[in-house]
């Protein structure tokens, strides 16, 4: 298992020395501002404010990452986060905090399992553990986090596909699907070899590697890092679906999105009291209302990268484009 873990992380190291440049959502957004002054719009950072070309104040936000203070407090925090949307009816996954001091009362966690363990104000999927299914593995990962983190969050585990919504200026501009990893199987490569292929591609394409990888994902599907892949067999590599974990951004079309959905994401959204905000929302299928699907709102980011947005269909200007149409 340790060997395993050390080849993946060699493969990696090796993989992610140029790593692609990630650009959060905020006034001193290169692209955001390269945009805006395409429209005639600019921005006073000491101000905070965006005017027009006659130096008419079109909004003033109170930082430059757009959310108050106290708003992003809240969405870093994600139990409070998660307390506030399950207090106003909006489906969240169900959690308790472990730490240091509790954590011997989940030595028989039987009940929670599927689970989902990670940190409670960890950012961009980094040490988010899910699908745990043993108390062995449970236990495991739980002391691993606590030599990083005080207070791990666990949460039951949600299925489907993961989303990330886009809102500002309290108007959903995008939807993205975050595609799970996975490899093309040829008859002649082991799955290790099939994975550096792809991390490959990916950073040769000026994308995030699939750094994180899950073991029991693979045994889970009857594979190791050693086995021959059947010729167009596909392998899922990792249950963290993320795009900085090497999952493919695609963009869903906004019309497509069901309307009930739509009301959900900008209520807790308002909730949070946010100018901008990524959702992460788990759902088997977003054209239909989360009421008859189980779809949950995994959490909700303050600060959302725009890199996906951008990478979908690698049409960078196109969501610049359509969030300054809401100045105008």
């Amino acid at each position: 298992m340790f060997r395993v873990c050390i080849v993946i992380l060699c493969i990696v190291l090796i993989l992610y020395i140029h790593p692609p440049l990630t650009e959060p959502m905020s006034m001193r957004s290169t692209h955001f501002n390269r945009n805006l002054n395409d429209y005639g719009y600019y921005i006073d950072t000491d101000a905070r404010s965006i005017y027009d070309k006659h130096d008419t104040l079109i909004k003033h936000y109170p930082t430059l990452s757009f959310n108050s203070n106290e708003s992003s407090r809240i969405a870093i925090n994600k139990p409070l986060t998660n307390t506030i949307l399950l207090d106003h009816n909006i489906p969240t996954p169900t959690h308790d905090i472990i730490t240091i001091q509790n954590k011997n009362t989940f030595k028989h966690a039987k009940s929670y399992f599927p689970c989902v363990l990670k940190p409670v104000d960890g950012q961009q999927g980094k040490d988010v553990y899910t699908h745990i299914d043993s108390q062995r593995q449970f236990d495991l990962i739980l002391n691993q986090m606590f030599k990083t983190h005080d207070a791990i969050m666990l949460e039951n585990l949600v299925e489907g596909n993961n989303y990330r919504i886009f809102i500002f200026n309290d108007t959903i501009l995008d939807v993205i699907e975050r595609e799970t990893p996975y490899v093309i199987g040829n008859g002649t490569s082991t799955l290790q070899e099939l994975i550096l292929h792809k991390n490959n591609e990916l950073v040769s394409n000026k994308r995030y590697p699939v750094k994180t990888m899950d073991v029991s994902c693979l045994q889970r599907q009857g594979y190791t890092l050693s086995s021959i892949v059947s010729p167009n067999e596909k392998v899922f590599i990792t249950n963290t679906i993320n795009y900085h974990n090497g999952a493919n951004p695609k963009r869903i079309p906004l019309h497509t999105v069901d309307r009930d959905n739509k009301d959900m994401f900008l209520k807790a959204h308002r909730l949070l009291g946010l100018e901008c905000s990524g959702i992460d929302y788990m759902s088997p299928d977003i054209t239909l209302p989360y009421y008859k699907n189980k779809g949950h709102i995994i959490e909700i980011n303050s600060k959302p990268d725009t890199e996906i947005h951008m990478k979908a269909e690698n049409r960078p200007n196109v969501f610049f484009q359509t969030l300054i149409q809401t100045f105008l």
